[in-house]
């Protein structure tokens, strides 16, 4: 023992060397214990929890679920053992060398195959026990085989099903989804006289006087009066409709059967009739003949429609939107349409839908056959505009079909007739054709055809008037031998001409054979045509160039020459026909009509329109052409 300032070692002898015992930073003595190879770690009996040596020392102690420990082993192959709760002991590593190994950790408790251990890579591994949650799972999990893995389900093998409120699926129809549209909000009111029951307490109301009666049977409302005077029968809903609204639509409908007789004195009618009964729209049948009727403030305005009384089922309908606009309809037909000008069509705007057979003086015993009324309620009414071409919003329009309503925009002085007055003339030679028109295209404007009638005294096979698209290709001297190269239709929306014309424009003095280089209508070069022009050709006489075996169309002519010399000059001119009229019968006219959109043409460069004639004779007979077109800015189409 030295001094008191000086450090005490104390020194303690093992087995086989002495060690020092050291005092930790608290004053404790630490001590390492050794111990013996082959020493059990648990206490078999009383202490659990505790690491032991054998005889009962407690070497370390579990703190917080941690064991702390700190000892040598010695020796080779030696087992450490922990106790459960249950009193099973089971190893939980080995000394191996010098080493002390772990290779798996057992939690046995209830169940040997519930297990959390740690494989010889270090890996943890796990039997499931109880469920599973996959928010409680972090990291890369593997799906089974075919389950999807894509954002978007794409790939063709995926089924959907689409299940209402109640859970029931919306089955399909050849592979197209099935949709039943419920028309329940539209329909406001239906009558189908089901079960030959008609509700006059809570439905409708009805009138009737003298000997009219109604009677329902095979679900059939009849209302009859016989030919006494004063007779009447009238069905009206008890629920009013209103069309307040001007874009609101309401459609009255009924089938109806009238019989094929009407009488004097009889008026039978299907109609909306407004509450105090002095505004209304109907169909009414009054002897024999059908009005559209539009009653306001008590004073009917009737316009006659055509339709043929019949013993058959017919559906009868009133349309309305608002006050200002009204269709009767039969059997989807419009009859009558009426529109509001400086007021309102009617000045009640709740109406009943009105069934009435009346008599208003001595007539017949007649009959109105009702099997169904209904009311719809289409809501508002949508107008479609569009802009033209001043950037001008314009009302898109359609007929009574719903079809859409399109004409081409009119321009001021753009219609026009291009027209020949009737007069004795003939061709210049048989069966060739004699320019009668010819009207230049201004520049920037089409042509649109509308419609080409002609008449001729004279009739046969050979009598015909045409209309035609004619186009400069171009200008032979056949006394200088030089070709002037005219227009191409290689730059224009038309690709090609059908036919060829030679036009005399200087007389002929001796035949030659004129052969023309051309461009065909798929774009070939080098094509050869040709066209016999006769000694005392006139000018105004149009001959055909025969174009190269299997042509049907020339883009260009790039070149012509003769054979032999002569005078003369011909112009060449690309020629379609678009519209020919054959006289059989003479004097008979002969119409062709485009309307309503017209037939477009486009003129192209130093394009014409000419009205021409041809016979087989060069008779005079009275000829008569005339072509109704509309000229257009090429910007608007």
């Amino acid at each position: 023992m030295g001094d008191i300032d000086s450090t005490l070692n104390v020194s303690i002898f093992d087995d086989e060397t002495n060690k020092y015992a050291v005092v930790d930073s608290k004053g404790n003595l630490a001590i390492t214990p050794r111990i013996p190879d082959g020493t059990a770690l648990f206490d078999t009996a009383v202490h659990r929890g505790y690491l032991q040596i054998t005889d009962g020392t407690n070497v370390a102690t579990v703190t917080s679920g941690k064991l702390d420990v700190n000892a040598t082993v010695t020796g080779t192959n030696q087992q450490i053992q922990i106790e459960n709760s249950g009193g099973t002991s089971a190893n939980v590593g080995y000394k191996t060398g010098s080493e002390l190994s772990m290779p798996s950790v057992i939690c046995d408790y209830s169940a040997p195959t519930q297990r959390l251990g740690i494989d010889s890579s270090g890996r943890l591994t796990a039997n499931q026990g109880g469920t599973w949650n996959i928010t409680n799972i972090s990291g890369t999990i593997s799906l089974p085989t075919l389950a999807s893995t894509s954002t978007k389900q794409s790939d063709g093998t995926q089924k959907t099903q689409i299940v209402d409120g109640s859970g029931s699926v919306i089955s399909s129809t050849s592979n197209k989804l099935d949709v039943n549209v419920d028309m329940t909000p539209f329909v406001k009111f239906r009558e189908n006289f089901d079960d030959d029951d008609i509700d006059t307490t809570n439905i409708w109301g009805s009138a009737k006087s003298g000997s009219a009666t109604d009677t329902i049977a095979n679900n059939i409302l009849t209302l009859a009066v016989t030919a006494a005077a004063g007779d009447y029968v009238n069905y009206e809903t008890l629920s009013r409709y209103s069309c307040s609204n001007e874009n609101k639509k309401l459609t009255f409908k009924a089938w109806l059967n009238f019989g094929n007789a009407g009488n004097a004195n009889n008026i039978r009618e299907f109609g909306a009739r407004s509450i105090g009964q002095t505004d209304g729209f109907f169909i009414r049948l009054v002897g024999t003949q059908f009005y559209a009727v539009v009653k306001k403030g008590g004073a009917d305005t009737s316009t006659a429609i055509s339709f043929t009384l019949d013993n058959n089922w017919h559906l009868f309908e009133i349309r309305t939107i608002g006050s200002q606009k009204a269709w009767f309809i039969i059997d989807g037909v419009e009859m009558s349409y009426q529109v509001a000008t400086s007021s309102a069509l009617v000045n009640d705007i709740l109406f009943r839908e009105y069934l009435n057979n009346q008599n208003t003086g001595a007539s017949a015993i007649l009959s109105l056959y009702i099997s169904s009324v209904d009311i719809t309620d289409e809501g508002e009414v949508w107008q479609i505009f569009v802009q033209d071409q001043n950037k001008v919003s314009r009302k898109v329009m359609s007929d009574a079909a719903g079809r859409q309503i399109v004409t081409y925009p009119s321009i001021d002085g753009a219609l026009n007739v291009l027209n020949y007055p009737t007069t004795s003339i003939a061709p210049y030679l048989v069966n060739l054709w004699r320019k009668l028109v010819s009207y230049s295209l201004p520049a920037g404007y089409v042509f649109n055809l509308l419609g080409f009638d002609s008449v001729s005294t004279a009739a046969g096979a050979g009598y015909q008037s045409r209309v035609v698209r004619e186009t400069y290709l171009g200008q032979y001297n056949a006394n200088t031998n030089v070709y002037s190269i005219g227009n191409s239709y290689s730059i224009w929306v038309v690709n090609f001409c059908s036919t060829v014309e030679a036009e005399v424009t200087t007389a002929f003095v001796s035949a030659c054979t004129l052969t023309i280089t051309y461009t065909n209508q798929s774009g070939t070069a080098g094509r050869t045509g040709t066209v016999a022009m006769v000694a005392g050709d006139v000018i105004g006489i149009k001959r055909l160039v025969t174009l190269q075996a299997g042509d049907w169309g020339v883009k260009s002519i790039t070149a012509c020459a003769r054979s032999g010399a002569t005078v003369g000059i011909v112009s060449f001119q690309g020629i379609d026909e678009i519209n020919v009229h054959t006289h059989i019968t003479a004097s008979v006219p002969s119409h062709t009509d485009y309307l309503p959109t017209g037939l477009y043409i486009g003129g192209g460069v130093g394009g014409r329109i000419n009205l021409e004639i041809t016979a087989s004779s060069v008779t005079a007979t009275t000829r008569k052409l005339s072509a109704l077109h509309i000229m257009f800015l090429k910007t608007i189409l």
